[in-house]
This record gives C-alpha cells, sequence and structure tokens, in this order.
C-alpha cells in the first residue's frame, strides 16, 4: 500500500475504486484517502510548528517589553527621588538595546519636552503609559495567535481521526473479506 501522493498530482479514476495519481501510481480509494489525509496532516504538522514558533518569537518580544516598562519605571522611581529630571543613559537595558533604541523601534514615544535626553516623572508616566500600551498590544496578538494554534491543533486532530476512522473501516472490511473465506 502506498500512501504518498504528489503535491499537485492529478488524481484519475480508473474503473471500480482504482486511481492513478500523476505519477502513473495505481491505488484504491483506501489508499487514496489515506495518502489525501497523511499529506493534509503532514502540511497541519508544518503549520503547527510555525505557529509554535511565532507564538514563542511574541513570547520573548512581551518578555523584552517587560524589561523596558521595569527600568522606566525604575527612572520615573530615580526621577521622583531626585525631585529632578533624569536621563536616559546609554546603558544596553536587555540584549544589547538601549531604552530609547527599543522605544524608536516599537513606536514608543519618549515625550521629551526640552529635547534634552533627560525626563522628569511626569515624562516618565507618559512613556510608561506607552510601554504599557505596546504590552498590551503584543498581549492581544498574543491571544489572537494562541487561538490561531488551538484551531490548528484542531485541524490537526480531525485529519488523525479521520486517517484512524479509515484504517478501522479497511481493517474491519479485510476482516469480513477472511471471515468470509473461512
Amino acid at each position: 500500500m502506498t500512501t504518498d501522493i504528489q503535491t499537485n498530482a492529478n488524481i484519475q479514476a480508473v474503473g471500480g475504486d482504482q486511481f492513478v495519481d500523476g505519477t502513473g501510481q495505481s491505488m484504491d480509494l483506501e489508499d487514496l484517502i489515506m495518502a489525501i489525509e497523511s499529506k493534509r496532516a503532514d502540511l497541519l504538522d508544518q503549520q503547527l510548528a510555525d505557529q509554535v514558533g511565532q507564538m514563542k518569537k511574541l513570547n520573548h518580544e512581551i518578555a523584552v517589553a517587560n524589561k523596558m516598562l521595569a527600568y522606566a519605571r525604575q527612572q520615573q522611581n530615580a526621577a521622583s527621588s531626585h525631585k529632578s529630571a533624569t536621563k536616559d543613559d546609554d546603558r544596553k537595558v536587555v540584549e544589547g538595546m538601549t531604552f530609547r533604541e527599543w522605544a524608536e523601534q516599537n513606536g514608543v514615544s519618549l515625550h521629551d519636552v526640552n529635547d534634552d535626553d533627560r525626563h522628569n516623572k511626569d515624562e516618565w508616566s507618559a512613556i510608561i503609559e506607552g510601554v504599557k500600551g505596546k504590552i498590551d498590544q503584543l498581549n492581544s496578538t498574543s491571544q489572537m495567535e494562541m487561538i490561531r494554534l488551538q484551531a490548528l491543533m484542531n485541524k490537526r486532530n480531525q485529519a488523525y481521526e479521520l486517517m484512524t476512522n479509515a484504517l478501522q473501516k479497511l481493517s474491519g472490511s479485510i476482516d469480513k473479506i477472511i471471515g468470509n473465506i473461512r
């Protein structure tokens, strides 16, 4: 029994329950169904792997954003305790990226009223709200991606269920034929 089918194969019926794929391989209906469902399951497995990779990337982005939020809060506290503005230094906050670089890449406004890279408590409050907004956006995207992941898992399970059912029917048919021969 051959269960491999070409992706763009042209399947033709040749009589009875026999089919020929684009490569000239002959197969019966059960083999054809198994081949199609097997290919579908393989494609869904690949989509699932890609989706999991996307989720890992998104979770990493959320973790980085949370570290940037912690940095911004630390700077706000420093500005509050000194009663003066704190400078957004060039320290690498996370993964070789400064807060300013991260903010620019993620569309977070730095609200620098005096244009001197120094922020007072209120400016840090506005920056923190921008970072929170970015985190909320990432969390919303993560939730949508999780729903997509769940849908892919359901489709994958259905594909394997269809293959299992087809195998059980084939096995039942073979058992009946053997029983009739005896």
